[in-house]
């Protein structure tokens, strides 16, 4: 890959971390440090019905999950970075060889081939059911 090429990619994660990054802290700053209250719109002094109370801590359940999914992205588009930097971006962590331009297009921050990914996914499923 030549340097117009990587910069290209350096520049798009770049972009795509910045961009994941707003979005956490916008729910970070609406659901997770705002009073309940205040985050629900409730400023009366009587308390919820409890399903509406379930119902909100569902919600902010949903966006801790969303926090944990975009904080994995971001820390594989970091390394997705990084690799750039080392010099061995394009190449799977697995097997060594070249990932493919249209999975790199996809997907900047890939670290495996298809044929790897393929092979880590069963065996991830075969982890969660342990």
């Amino acid at each position: 890959m030549n340097k117009d090429e990587l910069e290209m990619y350096r520049n798009r994660l770049l972009k795509l971390r910045d961009s994941i990054t707003k979005d956490m802290k916008h729910i970070q700053d609406d659901f997770l440090h705002s009073p309940w209250r205040e985050a629900t719109g409730d400023l009366s002094a009587y308390s919820q019905h409890t399903a509406d109370i379930a119902s909100d801590s569902y919600g902010q359940e949903i966006d801790a999950a969303l926090l944990s999914g975009e904080s994995d992205l971001v820390y594989e588009i970091n390394e997705a970075i990084y690799r750039i930097e080392k010099g061995n971006f394009g190449l799977c962590v697995e097997c060594g060889k070249e990932i493919s331009r249209e999975r790199l297009d996809a997907m900047p921050y890939a670290r495996l081939c298809i044929e790897c990914k393929k092979k880590e996914e069963p065996k991830r499923d075969r982890e969660k059911n342990l």
